[in-house]
């Protein structure tokens, strides 16, 4: 089963809080930019659609990716 949008950024927030802040504000970069946005948890990261996946962020233990 997947885990929700929710339960992962609670994770990493757990492990990292400054990741967490950096995760949370690419998310709320995307929505700003890009109308309708969805999100889903895939790959171990937060994949970002608007009618088709664009890209995503990832949390790893001494990095973030941000992928289109």
């Amino acid at each position: 089963m997947a885990k929700t949008v929710q339960a992962l950024l609670e994770d990493i927030r757990f492990l990292d809080e400054e990741q967490f802040k950096v995760v949370e504000a690419i998310r709320v970069l995307v929505r700003k930019t890009i109308t309708p946005v969805s999100e889903e948890v895939k790959y171990g990261g937060i994949v970002f659609a608007s009618g088709v996946p664009f890209g995503g962020v990832f949390a790893y233990k001494e990095h973030i990716s941000v992928e289109f």
